[in-house]
């Protein structure tokens, strides 16, 4: 486990510092479209290695004070970082009109959880790459025109 000076573990906007060109590239994308590209690819990248790790301390939570702690910590990121990807789509061009924040922030949700990319790579059969495909699929269809 971490030190408790980690500021991965410490602060949950401490995702975007530790991907900070990838953050940059998707705040300055041009469009909604672009940004979705790289939102899934970044967030393929961090779920490949991420995913089996994040469900092995959740389903520890139970049995082990500390594993929850790491587990609330863990979820508070993620959930900055939809919240901070749905805000970011939501000042680019070519976003859906009608799109509401939540909308987005549940989109990226489902589409990016640890255990979405999990049921896709082990009973979906799906390599990384069309995990990353699905997700950008689903992003199209679910925040642009």
């Amino acid at each position: 486990m971490s030190s408790a000076g980690d500021p991965a573990i410490l602060r949950p906007e401490a995702v975007l510092e530790m991907r900070g060109e990838a953050a940059r590239e998707i705040e300055e994308a041009p469009d909604a479209a672009t940004m979705l590209e790289l939102h899934s690819a970044l967030l393929s990248e961090i779920n490949a290695r991420a995913a089996r790790l994040c469900w092995a301390v959740e389903t520890a939570v139970p049995s082990d004070e500390r594993l929850a702690e790491l587990w609330a910590r863990l979820t508070a990121a993620q959930l900055f970082g939809l919240r901070w990807s749905a805000e970011v789509l939501l000042r680019k061009p070519g976003v859906r009109a009608e799109l509401t924040v939540r909308e987005a922030e549940e989109t990226f949700l489902t589409a990016g959880d640890w255990n979405t990319y999990r049921t896709l790579t082990t009973k979906g059969d799906m390599s990384p790459e069309e995990v990353q495909a699905w997700i950008t699929r689903c992003y199209r269809r679910m925040l642009l025109p």
